[in-house]
């Protein structure tokens, strides 16, 4: 099988005024990132968003690159 790696840019909008948002944000940059990947990760994970995505395709199957 031939795979194609490529990256999906998400935004994520955050409420200046709650107080996880503050944590968050009083991280370095690098973390903040890491941080809302994983969470982005996880929840795709749980609601099987993968196996809806591939469940009716015939010619790729979508998953999540393994860590280099």
């Amino acid at each position: 099988m031939i795979t194609i790696n490529h990256t999906v840019n998400l935004v994520a909008e955050l409420d200046e005024n709650n107080s996880t948002t503050k944590q968050l944000l009083a991280l370095p940059s690098e973390a903040q990132v890491y941080i809302l990947e994983n969470v982005f990760k996880q929840a795709c994970k749980g609601v099987s968003l993968l196996e809806h995505l591939n469940e009716n395709n015939s010619f790729a199957i979508i998953k999540f690159a393994e860590a280099e």
